[in-house]
């Protein structure tokens, strides 16, 4: 359901669920031994880490240099990075993203899993017209070296960003509750087909992770 290669839009507030979907889209990747890059903007690639022990050994994917972190938030903070895993880049500098992205892609293995957490987050430091361009080349340029790519957006983000982030990426997938039930309704292009669907959070993660 979600399509490989593409760019997603993941629409949702800064808790567990969303994370929980992150989390299992690295962890599925790295299980079958694929690369990822995970782009940390919010937190700390430790805490990142740390979460991801729950589905995956992590240290030995981090010891065969399975998943790499471009690591913002350290830079943001004013931190240092010294793990030998995370490249420190400060958030407004998506040129030099851009230019680590070109390398990563130029190597036999590329990555085939990225996650930005969160276009949100690099709204604080760039112009919106920046993260749309960061999008348009970037990420795209992942997209056509086989990367399916995760880009995380608040869920109360202004109207505008949303409505034209959603034109440059295949995919809408929302977090969302209704009745108690934790839901995700996505709307896009899956191998040039056009969907629109609501699923229940469990089955999603089912369709998607758990083979």
């Amino acid at each position: 359901m979600i399509p490989h290669p593409g760019t997603v839009l993941v629409i949702g507030r800064q808790d567990e669920d969303r994370e929980e979907l992150v989390q299992h889209f690295i962890a599925d990747a790295l299980k079958k031994n694929r690369e990822t890059v995970y782009m940390a903007v919010d937190k700390h690639p430790d805490e990142i880490v740390e979460k991801l022990r729950n589905f995956v050994d992590i240290d030995n994917h981090i010891q065969s240099k399975k998943i790499h972190f471009i690591d913002c938030y350290s830079a943001a903070k004013n931190l240092e990075s010294s793990k030998d895993f995370t490249i420190r880049v400060d958030p407004r500098n998506l040129k030099k993203v851009h230019r680590i992205v070109t390398g990563m892609t130029s190597k036999k293995e590329k990555p085939e899993r990225v996650v930005v957490d969160s276009l949100s987050g690099l709204l604080k430091f760039n112009n919106p017209m920046f993260i749309e361009s960061f999008i348009d080349v970037t990420i795209r340029k992942l997209k056509k070296k086989g990367a399916t790519i995760l880009l995380l957006l608040d869920d109360d983000a202004h109207p505008t960003h949303k409505a034209d982030l959603e034109v440059l990426t295949d995919m809408t997938l929302r977090l969302h509750e209704h009745e108690e039930k934790k839901l995700i309704s996505l709307y896009g292009l899956v191998d040039g087909k056009r969907v629109q669907h609501q699923i229940e959070k469990g089955e999603f993660f089912e369709q998607n992770f758990y083979n």
